[in-house]
């Protein structure tokens, strides 16, 4: 029952990524299902209520080995949500994707049981813009 909701939610992520409409659409790539798996997976294992919704991911400029990816964790009491930052080495993208996903923000940490990677202290939204690419694309903004 568990894998089924968890396959549920990222299959409805994925979906809720085909309108992503900026002027510069490479800035606001979809996260695979697989990727996405390991990320609702981790969020069930918290809290089975909470669904991902509106993730999208973007390479850090300058160092391709990189990813962030984010996504809005939505669930009963929460108001709006919490925006949730992840990071990985290997472009989330891709449908074989099977690399390690780590926690990069705060909100990932709380909301998902996904281990802390080492830019969760350093609040990757004000240092790096791969990571402002996807978070501007989660909150429907355009990139900057």
């Amino acid at each position: 029952m568990r894998r089924t909701l968890v396959l549920a939610t990222a299959i409805a992520a994925t979906t809720t990524l085909a309108g992503c409409s900026t002027s510069n659409d490479s800035d606001c790539e979809s996260p695979s299902g697989a990727a996405l798996e390991v990320i609702a997976e981790s969020v069930a294992g918290v809290n089975p209520d909470l669904q991902l919704t509106n993730a999208h991911s973007a390479v850090s400029p300058g160092d391709d080995s990189t990813w962030f990816i984010t996504a809005s964790i939505e669930g009963e009491g929460m108001g709006d949500g919490a925006l949730g930052l992840w990071s990985t080495s290997a472009d989330p993208s891709q449908s074989d994707f099977s690399a390690a996903v780590e926690s990069a923000n705060g909100e990932a940490s709380f909301y998902s049981d996904l281990p802390p990677g080492p830019t969760a202290d350093t609040d990757p939204l004000i240092n790096d813009e791969g990571a402002r690419s996807a978070q501007s694309c989660t909150l429907g903004n355009e990139p900057a």
